[in-house]
C-alpha cells in the first residue's frame, strides 16, 4: 500500500515547551497515486502532533477529508444533469486536542491571515492549504528540505523564480523564501496553476506540487 513516509520532523519556532510537529512527507508512487487524500493526526503527551495518510493506529483521528471533495475550479460549469445520490454524512470535526495545538501555535497563528487572503484570492480551500503546509513544513518558515526546497510551502528556487521571486538588492532569493507572505503567495499561485494544468484531478495537482509536474506526466 502506497502512503507517506515519515521522513521529516520540523521544529516549530517559538512554541512553548518545545512543541514539535512530526510531519509526513508526501511520496509519489510510480502510478502517481494520491498525494493528499485523508490526513489523520494525533497529539501525543509531549505535545508532538503526528500526521499520516492513513489511520496507523487507534490514536489517529481524521483531521482532513480527501482533497478531491474540494471544488477548486475558478468557474465550475453548471451540471449537465441532476443526479440524486445517497446523502454522504459530514466528516467528523478535527479532534479538539489537535485544534488546540493549532490555536496555541504562534507559527500557525502568525500566517493565518496571509493564508486566508491567498485562499480567497486564488479560490483554493483554506483547509486544503492548511493541510498542505502542515505536511510540507509543519509551519516552520525556515524549513529547508534535503533537496533545497525552502519555507512554509517548500518551494524550490527555480519554481520561485517562475513567480517573480529572485535575488536583488533587497536580499537573496533563499532568504526571501523564508518570508511567509512571499512564500505563500508564490506557493499558492503555483498550486493554482497546477490545478488548472490537471483539471478535475486535484490528486495529480497535489502530486505535481510535491514531486514536480514533469514527474507526474512521466508517470502517466
Amino acid at each position: 500500500m502506497a502512503g507517506w513516509r515519515f521522513s521529516r520532523s520540523w521544529q516549530l519556532r517559538g512554541v512553548a515547551r518545545g512543541v514539535r510537529l512530526g510531519v509526513a512527507g508526501l511520496v509519489l508512487g510510480a502510478a502517481a497515486q494520491s498525494a493528499l487524500a485523508d490526513v489523520w493526526a494525533f497529539v501525543d503527551p509531549q505535545g508532538v502532533a503526528h500526521f499520516a495518510s492513513e489511520q496507523i493506529d487507534a490514536r489517529y483521528e481524521l483531521f482532513f477529508r480527501q482533497a478531491e471533495t474540494f471544488d477548486t475550479r475558478l468557474d465550475p460549469p453548471p451540471p449537465e444533469r441532476v443526479v440524486t445520490a445517497p446523502a454522504v454524512p459530514d466528516p467528523p470535526p478535527p479532534p479538539s486536542r489537535l485544534l488546540a495545538f493549532f490555536d496555541s501555535s504562534p507559527s500557525y497563528k502568525s500566517v493565518r491571515q496571509i493564508l486566508q487572503d491567498a485562499s480567497s484570492d486564488h479560490n483554493i480551500d483554506y483547509e486544503l492549504l492548511q493541510a498542505l503546509i502542515a505536511t510540507e513544513s509543519g509551519f516552520n518558515t525556515s524549513a529547508v528540505s534535503p533537496k533545497g526546497a525552502i519555507g512554509l510551502m517548500q518551494l524550490m528556487p527555480d519554481t520561485a523564480r517562475r513567480y517573480g521571486v529572485d535575488s536583488d538588492r533587497h536580499g537573496p532569493l533563499e532568504r526571501k523564501l523564508t518570508d511567509p507572505r512571499i512564500n505563500i503567495r508564490a506557493g499558492v499561485r503555483y498550486l493554482r496553476d497546477l490545478i488548472n494544468m490537471f483539471p478535475g484531478e486535484l490528486e495529480l495537482a497535489l502530486a505535481a506540487y510535491n514531486a514536480g509536474e514533469g514527474a507526474v506526466m512521466r508517470a502517466g
